[in-house]
């Protein structure tokens, strides 16, 4: 359950750190990106146990904690270009 705990953290920090980053700070576009963060983290973090055939809640695991992080920002960056391409 400690893996889930920090791909959700982790996620919504992703989401965070680009809306801080790109200086675009509507209510709207904080949530989306921070959903997005989520999402990519979940998908990352769980696809990793799911092909390593472990528990998703098993055991804490250092790896999928780390493809959470990089799938969660790349998901977040892909939103911010698909998205703000039409913000100027």
């Amino acid at each position: 359950m400690l893996n889930v705990f920090f791909w959700f953290v982790f996620g919504l920090l992703a989401g965070w750190v680009d809306v801080l980053a790109s200086g675009l700070t509507t209510p709207r576009r904080t949530l989306r990106q921070m959903a997005v963060g989520v999402i990519g983290a979940l998908v990352g973090g769980a696809g990793n146990q799911l092909l390593r055939r472990q528990k998703v809640v098993a055991v804490f695991s250092g790896q999928s904690i780390i493809l959470a992080i990089v799938v969660a920002v790349l998901c977040v960056a892909a939103s911010s270009l698909i998205t703000d391409r039409h913000v100027n």
